[in-house]
């Protein structure tokens, strides 16, 4: 989609939006008579990383590996200094946090085993394990071959959901037992658990870029048996009752959402075109809603009970974030991302320049 790719896609930030939103909902109904509500609302988490696969890899397509590093380094840190700051600075003074100190420093540095000063930060060190794997690409020159890197990632993370079933239908199953010692810590780290969603991201990038053909088809499906076997253990994670196919059906149209929004790029443009500007702030408004929004939101909320019923105090804990984080992402973000982007300029001139190559399939 040569024409189409230099558009906002308009499509995918409103899915991010919504994905957020998920989230937040989830969230600020968790634990109350309403739960049951959101309950699939986590499912947001795992649109946002095939969202990461397909942005990534578009944006890395036309990046050397010092601008590839500079740009994320600036997309992804000054929210983070920004939000953990004012979560730290709440829980500062309202209490209820543990360790305020070294979360914090955990926080702003994304150290990956955390615990940070928000629970939602756990997903930044997994974008990270992924802008590592491109960057390491980029770096080597071998951006061209991205396709089995897509193809080797929706692989080994299947296969590794696909051990964990198995175990659960046969907890003694010979030459199993590598996965229970990757659990946990290094399985998130190493994408084992999240590794197919950003391949079938990848995936979708390379389809827009020149169509399907079996080898992507089948890398795609994989991805996605790998998708829909982690979205049923979460699920039963979070409660033995809840039904499976609701987060199921959630993600898949998602997906489906996804990919209309890239193959319809152009006409979406069009039908949108007067509401381009609001769409994309609101996509630049996900990240620090999501940043935000659910242990101080859970606080608001708490404290917003006594004197409203709870649907609305759920709704005016959502509208406060909301509109907290558009004002982040409109006024405080840029302002921070500017200074930030002529520290690092050096960084490009400082790694290796490699040719851009024209991409190649796997297989």
């Amino acid at each position: 989609m040569a024409e189409s790719q230099r558009r906002q896609l308009v499509g995918l930030d409103l899915i991010r939006f919504s994905a957020a939103f998920m989230v937040m909902a989830f969230h600020l109904t968790g634990k109350t008579p309403l739960a049951a509500t959101a309950a699939w609302g986590w499912v947001g988490v795992e649109v946002f990383f095939v969202l990461s696969g397909f942005v990534i890899a578009y944006t890395a397509a036309d990046a050397t590996s010092g601008r590839f590093l500079r740009n994320r380094i600036v997309r992804l840190m000054p929210s983070v200094w920004l939000c953990g700051t004012i979560t730290a600075v709440f829980f500062l003074f309202h209490g209820g946090i543990t360790h305020l100190g070294s979360r914090y420093l955990a926080t702003m540095t994304l150290w990956p085993a955390g615990p940070w000063v928000d629970g939602v930060y756990w997903t930044l060190p997994i974008e990270i394990a992924f802008y590592a794997l491109i960057f390491v690409v980029l770096l080597l020159g071998a951006f061209r071959h991205v396709s089995w890197v897509f193809a080797g990632l929706s692989a080994v993370s299947t296969a590794y959901w696909i051990s964990r079933l198995a175990i659960q239908l046969q907890p003694h199953a010979p030459g199993l037992g590598w996965v229970g010692g990757l659990s946990g810590f290094w399985a998130t780290e190493l994408l084992l658990y999240h590794g197919c969603y950003f391949a079938l991201g990848g995936v979708l990038w390379l389809v827009s870029r020149s169509g399907w053909n079996w080898r992507r088809a089948s890398v795609a499906a994989i991805a996605l048996v790998g998708g829909v076997i982690q979205i049923a253990f979460e699920t039963r994670a979070f409660s033995a009752n809840r039904p499976i196919y609701q987060a199921e059906a959630v993600w898949l149209l998602a997906v489906a959402g996804v990919w209309f929004s890239i193959w319809q790029a152009a006409w979406l443009a069009r039908v949108l075109a007067q509401w381009a500007g609001a769409i994309r702030l609101l996509g630049l408004t996900t990240y620090p809603l999501y940043l935000l929004h659910d242990d101080m939101g859970s606080t608001l909320r708490e404290a917003l009970a006594p004197h409203v019923s709870l649907p609305v105090a759920i709704l005016l804990s959502g509208a406060f974030f909301v509109t907290a984080a558009l004002v982040v992402a409109r006024f405080i973000e840029p302002s921070l991302q500017r200074p930030l982007r002529a520290a690092l300029a050096t960084i490009p001139q400082l790694l290796p320049l490699r040719r851009r190559a024209v991409v190649a399939d796997a297989g």
